[in-house]
């Protein structure tokens, strides 16, 4: 039977906005266009390993249309562009889109993932949770 871990929500200075959360962190709102992501456990080493080759990874595939922008870093956590219209996964939740309208949150995925492929990055999940649905 599995067990249930139960992790606080904490916020780092300059966070003034629970948002949600990843595998081994939470993502908080510091300003209307910048989101830190940060490990659900203070100081937890091997969440900010996987934050600073995530780091790596964005800076290595440069800016892209289809990809949430990086801002830089800091000692806690990676400061992220905030997705202006929210993820797909969000646009989806509740609503139906025609058939044009799937096509293009479709493509808009494929050409997010095409990136990191190009980049050589294989090691990112793509994810509908962690791409905009364009700009």
């Amino acid at each position: 039977m599995a067990t249930e871990v139960y992790r606080p929500f904490y916020k780092p200075e300059g966070v003034i906005e629970f948002l949600g959360l990843g595998t081994d962190s939470f993502i908080g709102t510091i300003d209307e266009t910048t989101i830190l992501k940060y490990p659900k456990t203070p100081g937890d080493r091997t969440a900010l390993t996987i934050l600073d080759l995530e780091a790596r990874i964005l800076t290595t595939i440069g800016p892209h249309k289809h990809i949430v922008g990086y801002k830089g870093q800091r000692e806690d956590g990676l400061l992220l562009e905030r997705a202006r219209r929210g993820s797909i996964a969000q646009f989806l939740k509740g609503y139906t889109p025609a058939c044009q309208q799937r096509f293009f949150l479709g493509t808009s995925s494929y050409r997010s993932c095409c990136r990191y492929s190009q980049s050589r990055c294989y090691s990112l999940r793509c994810q509908r949770q962690q791409s905009p649905p364009g700009r």
